[in-house]
């Protein structure tokens, strides 16, 4: 159950409230700067704090003089100079180029050495020089007569062409160039320099020319060794076969005969004569041997 309300009191304190608030209200009011007789302790604290708090009034006097005008002063006019930063340039030093040398290591060779390869090779030059203007030399000494003979033999334009294709790297067309050219028998051929033939007959190189000659070399001497020695020609039948520095020699082993070149004489060989049915043949490093006849 709640109290009943005392309106008595109720009014009593809104009254004393009412009169504070006018207290505080005049106080204001005045900011403090007329004495006003409040008898309440708490009225004059909030005086005297406005007292502590005010701020001090700005004078009225202004003074409205213009400041004296100062005299002017030159004064000198200043001297700078501008200082730019310096540039450092730093020369590149030039990359030194690496040559071969440095990267591959190449092996010379000595003065010797190549004193010793211009002389081979000049000796090779040389060589093929007297080999293309030398003749052809005969198969044997005993031959002699027999080569002579086959010298200059005209042959048919048949014949020569069946002969001369069989070079390898000639051909047919090729022999017929040769006879139509003037080189009509095999002896103007081994005659002619290979730079001739390979200039008057089209297809032919000096290189092909060279080798032609060698193989037609080596025909004449195997056609000179078939040829049928003559009732009068005389061989000493105890004189060996020679060709150059070999001789032929006859070697026994085991109940079967050999012939074989040589330029010393071999164990158990006996020097003789070309056997029966047999020719010579002499292969690109001149070394001849025996050929049974077909």
């Amino acid at each position: 159950m709640s109290k009943p309300i005392n309106m008595e009191s109720l009014i009593r304190n809104c009254m004393q409230g009412e009169n504070e608030l006018s207290k505080l209200y005049r106080i204001l009011d005045t900011d403090g700067k007329n004495e006003v007789e409040i008898e309440d302790k708490y009225m004059e604290s909030v005086k005297r704090r406005l007292k502590r708090v005010a701020l001090p009034e700005p004078s009225s006097e202004i003074s409205q003089e213009s400041p004296s005008p100062q005299p002017r002063v030159n004064l000198p006019k200043p001297r700078f100079r501008i200082i730019q930063p310096r540039k450092i340039t730093r020369k590149k030093e030039p990359e030194k180029k690496r040559s071969v040398d440095d990267v591959f290591e190449i092996e010379r060779i000595s003065r010797e050495e190549l004193i010793a390869i211009l002389e081979r090779e000049r000796t090779k030059e040389q060589t093929e020089e007297q080999s293309e203007e030398k003749p052809s030399p005969p198969p044997a000494p005993e031959m002699s007569e027999i080569t002579e003979d086959v010298k200059e033999t005209a042959l048919s334009k048949e014949s020569f062409v069946k002969a001369i294709s069989k070079v390898k790297g000639i051909g047919e067309k090729r022999a017929e160039l040769l006879y139509e050219s003037g080189f009509d028998t095999f002896e103007k051929i081994v005659s002619a320099k290979p730079r001739e033939i390979s200039r008057k007959v089209k297809g032919i190189s000096t290189e092909l020319a060279r080798k032609l000659k060698k193989d037609i070399k080596k025909m004449m001497q195997t056609h000179s060794l078939e040829e049928e020695i003559p009732e009068w020609e005389t061989v000493e039948k105890n004189e060996p076969y020679r060709y150059e520095d070999y001789t032929l020699y006859m070697v026994e082993k085991r109940g079967k005969i050999k012939y074989v070149f040589s330029k010393k004489p071999p164990r158990k060989g006996k020097p003789c004569q070309i056997p029966d049915g047999y020719v010579i043949k002499i292969n690109r490093k001149g070394v001849p041997s025996l050929e049974k006849v077909k």
